[in-house]
């Protein structure tokens, strides 16, 4: 009989009429209802997989100094006192639109996962160039992407190597957000000219060019690497450091694994894929044009989406990729087996 009362107590452990915390406060009025409900259901994959409670909560106060970190502080506190997390695992994401200044809280149980170097790198590396440019849903969102990556690997197991180059700590150190119109952004200098990173005579030869240039910190959009579409697309994208570091990142990761290099009846369009089962590995879309072999990132933008997991499935499929999974069947959500 204790072990049955013991039973309903566990199924039951969380069982509320209460409606749960809204993980997205916007008082600043920056974000529409869209881009919250998007945020909030990316915390709630968060929240389910990882036990980890992610707020975000925009003000426009006008505070500064001793008065902005002490505010931070009394927000950690109330959302701790509602936390649905059974661990107590709480990141707070504070920022002042008015003050222009952004703040990264972590509770104490996960500063060994988000270490302050890390959370510097997020604020100062990455969410700072979708702020400057008035994209703010997408810094968020992209924070996120590197947070949940972050847990998920600290689930496998994995060592943390510090992120280098990084201006300031985090883990509850300010930062300017650059939300404001005039505030600036260091220039970032490539280590290699666009005009030196041309085009690939493969496939595979242009993935590590783009690699190099990636590693590089080349950033300009007209690269020769890029087919003419994806040009014009990638004059609107924001590209940060922290973009390009897990962009080399994940090309390295995927080499490790066989790929299949599959051509049209044309041969001037091309596709690599990876085995199914690493799913975070997604293919990528070649055109070939003067005889050398393009990224058409375009393409795969509007028909390739990735999950909370970073796994890739087709949004798609009326492309002129297609040809190369003819071999595969894809489930309702788009998934390929």
């Amino acid at each position: 009989m204790k072990n049955y009362f013991l039973l309903l107590l566990l199924l039951c452990y969380g069982c509320s009429d209460s409606k749960p915390p809204e993980t997205v406060i916007d008082r600043s009025g920056i974000l529409n209802k869209k881009e919250i409900q998007r945020l909030q259901d990316y915390n709630a994959a968060l929240l389910r997989d990882h036990d980890i409670d992610f707020r975000l909560i925009m003000e426009k106060g006008g505070l500064h100094g001793t008065q902005f970190n002490l505010r931070a502080n009394r927000l950690m506190e109330e959302v701790a006192e509602e936390t649905q997390t059974i661990q107590g695992r709480i990141i707070l994401l504070y920022i002042d639109s008015k003050s222009d200044l952004v703040r990264l809280e972590i509770s104490g149980d996960l500063e060994w996962i988000y270490t302050d170097a890390f959370s510097g790198y997020i604020q100062q590396q990455h969410m700072v160039y979708f702020f400057r440019e008035q994209h703010i849903q997408d810094g968020v969102l992209a924070a996120s992407e590197l947070i949940y990556e972050r847990a998920r690997d600290a689930g496998l197991g994995k060592d943390f190597i510090g992120p280098q180059d990084v201006l300031a700590g985090g883990g509850g150190a300010t930062a300017q957000a650059r939300i404001s119109s005039n505030s600036t952004i260091p220039e970032r200098k490539s280590l290699i000219e666009t005009k030196e990173i041309q085009a690939g005579m493969s496939p595979m030869e242009t993935i590590m060019i783009y690699k190099l240039s990636m590693a590089a910190g080349n950033t300009d959009p007209q690269k020769d690497i890029y087919t003419k579409e994806t040009r014009a697309m990638m004059e609107n994208w924001t590209v940060t450091p922290a973009q390009l570091r897990n962009g080399v990142k994940g090309i390295e990761r995927c080499s490790k694994f066989p790929s299949q290099i599959l051509f049209d009846q044309s041969n001037n369009l091309a596709v690599i894929r990876y085995p199914v089962k690493e799913r975070q590995c997604h293919p990528w879309f070649l055109e070939k044009g003067d005889g050398r072999w393009r990224l058409d990132l375009k393409t795969m933008q509007k028909t390739i989406i990735s999950n909370q997991k970073n796994q890739y499935h087709f949004g798609e499929f009326g492309h002129p990729y297609m040809f190369g999974f003819t071999d595969l069947r894809f489930d309702k959500n788009g998934f390929p087996h």
